[in-house]
């Protein structure tokens, strides 16, 4: 008798939830054709939003130039930037390759000292590269950090806010559309908590 009552309680959910996905795409219907409100964001927000998004393709770009700048070897370089790990592995870097090879050579010579001597300056030189690099990337924390993280938390909240105006425009459809004095209580009571979420989020934002 439980499972009855569990699978009944199950497919009544389910009925539920694909009757409100019906009603959803009714009101979508309706948003097209022009019968529904729609919630509309004010221009100077939406103007804010485009210059946001305009600001992150540039500083991109910036950034992209500035490590190749840093790291001349495009197998290197990141596309798109991310973390801007620009450092070539270990024993890749073009002077550490020359050390190497040098080391190889030099076996095979009878004067080892000069061969020796540039196999040094080489590893200096490899070193000195990998400073510069890591300094380089260093000066570029803030754009690193605007890309990676100011900006993905932006484009969450966006996205986040355009669920709840979703919500919003569907609790005003669902009271419109209420008959009965009960169902208009809690379609303006949904339609009130949804109006709240929306603005805190709006103001987040």
């Amino acid at each position: 008798m439980d499972k009855d009552l569990v699978a009944k309680q199950e497919s009544n959910a389910m009925i539920g939830q694909q009757r409100g996905g019906f009603r959803k795409l009714l009101m979508k219907i309706s948003e097209k054709i022009g019968a529904t409100e729609k919630t509309e964001y004010k221009k100077c927000f939406q103007d804010m939003c485009k210059e946001m998004d305009e600001y992150k393709v540039i500083i991109e770009d910036i950034a992209q130039q500035l490590i190749s700048i840093l790291q001349q070897d495009p197998r290197y370089v990141p596309k798109p930037p991310g973390k801007m790990e620009i450092e070539a592995p270990v024993q890749e870097d073009p002077f550490e390759l020359l050390e190497i090879a040098l080391k190889i050579t030099s076996n095979q010579m009878e004067s080892k000292k000069e061969f020796e001597q540039i196999q040094t300056s080489a590893l200096k030189l490899a070193s000195l590269r990998r400073q510069y690099q890591r300094r380089g990337r260093r000066a570029i924390h803030g754009i690193r950090t605007f890309i990676n993280v100011d900006y993905e938390n932006i484009r969450d909240a966006r996205n986040a806010l355009e669920k709840f105006r979703q919500a919003l425009d569907f609790a005003r459809y669902e009271l419109k559309g209420a008959k009965t004095p009960e169902t208009i209580q809690v379609n303006n009571a949904l339609y009130a908590d949804a109006l709240k979420n929306f603005q805190k989020q709006l103001y987040n934002v």
